[in-house]
């Protein structure tokens, strides 16, 4: 796929993150590490500020997602230039790989 910028924000954690990422050697993703740890929600806003693209998507490291979650979430916004944002639907999985029940928590039983 062309025509993306994967930004790898780096929350100054002390693993080898930027030596992985400077090892898939692809011209289309870009490491970036913040000085002092800022938090999820300021590492968040960091990386927004340094992405250069049009759409701005949010990923987390311990998430799953859709191999079409970026075409579909690009299609809406082309479909309707007035959109502010796109929010996809979640699904809840235990780390047993198991759905929970409809009225469990899964963060709490996971």
């Amino acid at each position: 796929m062309q025509g993306f910028e994967l930004l790898v924000q780096d929350d100054a954690s002390p693993d080898e993150t930027g030596a992985v990422v400077a090892a898939l050697r692809d011209p289309r993703i870009r490491y970036e590490r913040n000085d002092v740890n800022l938090g999820m929600p300021g590492n968040v806003n960091a990386g927004i500020l340094r992405a250069r693209g049009t759409y701005v998507l949010v990923c987390h490291d311990h998430d799953l997602y859709d191999a079409t979650l970026v075409k579909e979430m690009v299609a809406r916004f082309e479909e309707t230039p007035a959109l502010a944002y796109v929010h996809s639907a979640v699904r809840v999985w235990t780390r047993r790989g198991r759905r929970p029940a409809a009225n469990s928590s899964a963060t709490t039983r996971a």
